[in-house]
């Protein structure tokens, strides 16, 4: 299947400018390159809460590596691009929730919107 792409819009979470995509293909990345804008795309080809846990998946994900809470599992032999481990307090948690919350909030209409345009 070829990918389907829509611009769902540019959102700050924390310190970061994300431009956010929808795709017709399943899961999700997000990615911060030194030179340019940052990127999350979100698979949204299934159910509306399937989307919506991809989206809160990406960006709770870039929210706490941005305060420094993720790290990469050494030694990883297998070059696994998922082995990472989050280590927070209380405190730091609420800050990393409380950011993607104020993400999320002018992100899930438009997600919705384009949700509704790729399942046709």
């Amino acid at each position: 299947m070829r990918e389907r792409r829509i611009r769902v819009g540019t959102y700050l979470l924390g310190s970061m400018r994300f431009t956010v995509w929808a795709n017709n293909k399943h899961g999700g990345s997000f990615r911060i390159p030194d030179d340019g804008p940052a990127e999350m795309i979100i698979g949204v080809p299934g159910s509306w809460p399937d989307a919506v846990y991809t989206l809160l998946h990406e960006a709770l994900e870039a929210s706490m590596m941005e305060l420094r809470l993720r790290y990469s599992a050494v030694p990883d032999y297998a070059n696994d691009q998922a082995a990472y481990l989050f280590v927070a307090t209380h405190e730091l948690f609420s800050e990393a929730v409380a950011r993607v919350a104020y993400f999320l909030v002018p992100v899930l209409p438009e997600l919705a919107k384009a949700h509704k345009r790729l399942k046709k």
